[in-house]
């Protein structure tokens, strides 16, 4: 059982509502970003204190509230006060369990998913839980770790003011698009992974350890679960069935839902790259079996008659006169060197090699 399975049986009995972080991060200490912007300006305050990151938007500006560690609850809780989130959804922020969804809660929208890598030290996936929060005016996004979505989305917005104009939806859109664009990264992982084994099967498949195949096939589980909800989700953002959602902004949430779309396909595709790396590698296991028992057959048809020989003449009877000449040793010896070489030849190029 995982560590995160381990946390989540801790909620076992627990009354709906009741908030308690699921994941493994739970030594990092959470920090707060606030970025607030305008047609006119960018301001981005990192390290912010609680009153500082969820002080209601000024009027005619949005903000960003970035919360980056969930193992502060008090933090989470503060966070829901403010805003009015619904415990239940608080609930969901802290569950790293939660599967991916989009919630219309009428003045906000709920959106949760996985932020997905690869690590190749490990050569393992790793899954991150993220959830976001918008309203009219405001967008809150919640992480297990740090990363770089403050530094990259506070860039695109001072080096292109034209993006300030846009509502907080748009934020939705970048956080979104940059974590749809790592599932490529991903893809391109585990298609060097499948050219490595193909390449490992076609070479040396007797050294080849059956442990990757079942690791990856875990991993490309675990992130075709992530994936295939946000499909559906997302056709929910690009139709505009969502509020809060600008009809200018359709187009570019059709733009992530496209995205998914190839990224299920192609996943579709690995899989049955994986199911033919699987089949050949079964019936080279079956193979080099069909040989091991085609030599072990040899060698107890060979040895058959020299059992017979040997048993013949320890019967040790009494009126038995091979036993009592001088030659009678070399002669057994000699019959079970011609009878070894006659069984071989007969077995390579006798009757039992003809059809």
């Amino acid at each position: 059982m995982n560590q995160n399975n381990k946390r989540y049986s801790q909620k076992t009995g627990m009354a709906p509502g009741t908030l308690v972080y699921t994941g493994r991060y739970t030594e990092l200490n959470a920090g707060l970003t606030r970025l607030e912007y305008h047609a006119g300006n960018v301001e981005v305050t990192k390290n912010a204190t609680l009153a500082e990151a969820f002080a209601p938007p000024p009027e005619g500006r949005n903000i960003w509230v970035h919360v980056a560690g969930l193992s502060d609850i008090s933090m989470i809780e503060e966070a829901g006060a403010r805003f009015g989130i619904h415990r239940l959804l608080l609930e969901d922020i802290l569950n790293v369990n939660q599967q991916p969804k989009v919630e219309d809660q009428g003045n906000h929208v709920f959106v949760t998913l996985k932020l997905i890598s690869f690590e190749q030290i490990s050569n393992s996936l790793r899954l991150e839980h993220v959830s976001i929060i918008i309203g009219p005016s405001y967008i809150i996004s919640f992480r297990e770790k740090p990363g770089d979505w403050v530094d990259y989305i506070s860039e695109r917005l001072i080096s292109v003011p034209k993006l300030r104009e846009r509502g907080t939806d748009y934020l939705l859109y970048l956080i979104c698009d940059r974590i749809v664009d790592q599932y490529f990264l991903v893809l391109e992982s585990f298609e060097n992974e499948l050219d490595s084994i193909e390449e490992a099967l076609l070479r040396h498949p007797e050294k080849f350890r059956a442990e990757r195949l079942i690791l990856l096939r875990k991993d490309f589980s675990g992130m075709r679960r992530q994936v295939a909800p946000l499909l559906e989700e997302f056709r929910k953002l690009a139709a505009g069935n969502v509020s809060l959602i600008r009809e200018s902004m359709h187009i570019y949430m059709h733009d992530v839902y496209d995205h998914l779309l190839q990224v299920t396909h192609t996943m579709e595709n690995f899989r049955e790259t994986y199911s033919s790396l699987l089949d050949f590698y079964v019936s080279q296991s079956d193979l080099r079996m069909n040989q091991i028992m085609k030599r072990l057959t040899v060698v107890a048809t060979v040895f058959m008659p020299l059992g017979f020989i040997a048993g013949f003449y320890g019967m040790n009877f009494n009126h038995m006169p091979e036993l009592r000449t001088t030659w009678g040793y070399p002669a057994v010896i000699g019959l079970m060197v011609v009878t070894t070489i006659g069984m071989l030849w007969w077995l390579k190029w006798g009757k039992f090699r003809k059809p």
